[in-house]
């Protein structure tokens, strides 16, 4: 447990956690049905490329 909160996936994955709340808290539409589909399909393009890398 201890080798994953160390991590640097961890941390960046947090701080994009709270970034999120921060910004759905101050814009409530953050959260709407299309804005959370139009995020995850600007990353679908850089998703599929870091598969490829692996």
């Amino acid at each position: 447990m201890k080798k994953i909160l160390r991590s640097s996936e961890f941390f960046v994955a947090l701080v994009v956690m709270v970034l999120c709340i921060i910004i759905g808290l101050i814009n409530p539409v953050f959260f709407s049905w299309e804005n959370l589909f139009d995020l995850l399909r600007s990353g679908v393009v850089t998703g599929i490329l870091a598969l490829g890398c692996l």
